[in-house]
């Protein structure tokens, strides 16, 4: 597909052309048309999530994490531990956070960087320990087998719109309009886990998946734009669609762990956010900001400008993950044009046809009692992504692109569900 930058208030200094999404073209899919780049940001409260629904005995919580080093006998000399002590003491509703422990001593003092950076090892290590006692291998067997027995990986990927449960708030999604037969989803999760319970949960098994299954076309997915029948058939660029098979098209999907992989101890980043251009300037706690030992501008920065939707599930949109959440603004705040690609036995009609698209942000966001609104989530987002300064117009615009599904642990869901109900 080919995207170029329209109007924008973020000033993106990149133009999504260089490494990012792969771009597929009709050499690897035959009948393409455009291709959808899907960007899912996945946080602790889907690990969290699937340890309760299995029964474990212990979650994936930093609070847990501290009951595990006490009862380790951890290093009390350790300034990380004894900031989560001090502030346990003290009632901090935060009080059990690695990263805001870190972040907090190094305002304190920035001259004991360096045995801080010491300690952070040792906690490292620690919680790689903890996370193989958290999730062990026949966990991530036993969820693979139900993945497969109930097709929880194909259904994510293919009908996540069903968790719409509102007709007005579906019928706000722009989304579902851009879908025809003949088009690629092109799934990348951003697991900030270290553990590899949602790449396991995702993946494409051979009951669930088959990357040929016609023998005439080489489509091999589905993709139900209104599982829930709330639009009418003038919604769709191909009123004909049957809603109840969907668009046919083609589906692929990659997880990555910008942040360490449970597989590798000594990958697991602990630490802060990062200014947006700390390419440019360096400080003496660089050592302790997760974009910049994990490259996020060299490696993720594109990604973003060649999104078309993003989703949010299980995170917390804490400031340490603030370079995350400013990237998705700055994403928010374009528009872009988008030239279908010319196949003539398939889509000579859309050949050399424009459509000017912008992308879109849904928020997953679990209910905690009646603390959560649509409103407040969406201004949640915007200040974790420093948006606060937007000017009316463009905050409007930003809000508008914008999409919350709130649930709690009775709400049917499609989309990473790991209760195990028929």
């Amino acid at each position: 597909m080919s995207w170029r930058e329209g109007w924008t208030s973020g000033n993106l200094k990149q133009d999504g052309m260089g490494p990012g999404f792969t771009r597929f073209t009709t050499d690897e899919f035959k009948r393409l048309r455009i291709q959808h780049n899907v960007m899912v940001l996945v946080g602790n409260g889907f690990d969290i999530q699937a340890l309760h629904d299995y029964s474990q005995p212990v979650d994936s919580r930093y609070a847990s994490f501290y009951y595990y080093l006490k009862m380790r006998s951890f290093n009390p000399e350790n300034r990380i531990f004894r900031h989560m002590e001090e502030a346990l003491e003290q009632n901090h509703p935060n009080w059990s956070d690695v990263e805001a422990a870190v972040s907090f001593t190094l305002k304190k003092d920035k001259s004991q960087a360096e045995k801080l950076l010491s300690d952070l090892q040792e906690i490292q290590a620690a919680f790689a320990q903890f996370l193989q006692m958290v999730a062990p291998s026949r966990l991530l067997d036993k969820m693979g087998a139900d993945a497969r027995e109930f097709g929880w990986s194909l259904k994510s990927l293919s009908e996540f719109l069903r968790d719409f449960r509102n007709k007005n708030s579906f019928r706000l999604l722009s989304f579902p309009r851009k879908i025809d037969h003949y088009n690629a989803f092109n799934f990348l999760f951003v697991n900030f886990n270290y553990t590899t319970i949602l790449d396991n949960y995702i993946y494409l098994d051979q009951k669930q998946f088959d990357p040929l299954m016609h023998q005439t076309v080489d489509t091999n997915f589905r993709f139900k734009t209104d599982p829930r029948g709330f639009l009418d058939s003038s919604c769709f660029k191909n009123p004909e669609n049957d809603r109840d098979n969907g668009y046919s098209g083609y589906v692929t999907s990659q997880v990555l762990h910008p942040h360490g992989i449970l597989s590798t101890p000594r990958s697991l980043l602990f630490g802060t956010d990062a200014e947006d251009d700390y390419k440019e300037k360096r400080t003496s706690t660089d050592h302790f900001k997760k974009p910049y030992w994990s490259q996020a501008h060299t490696l993720y920065r594109n990604h973003f400008d060649q999104a078309d939707l993003f989703i949010i599930f299980g995170c917390s949109l804490g400031e340490t993950d603030g370079w995350w959440w400013r990237n998705i603004l700055r994403a928010l705040r374009t528009t872009r044009c988008q030239t279908p690609l010319g196949n003539t036995s398939a889509v000579s009609s859309w050949t050399g046809s424009i459509d000017y698209e912008f992308p879109e942000l849904i928020i997953y966001r679990r209910q905690d009692g009646d603390r959560h609104t649509v409103e407040s989530v969406k201004n949640k987002f915007i200040e974790a992504a420093d948006g606060l300064s937007m000017c009316f117009e463009d905050r409007q615009r930003v809000l508008s692109r914008i999409h919350v599904i709130l649930y709690d642990d009775q709400t049917p869901r499609t989309f990473l569900n790991t209760r195990r109900t028929r």
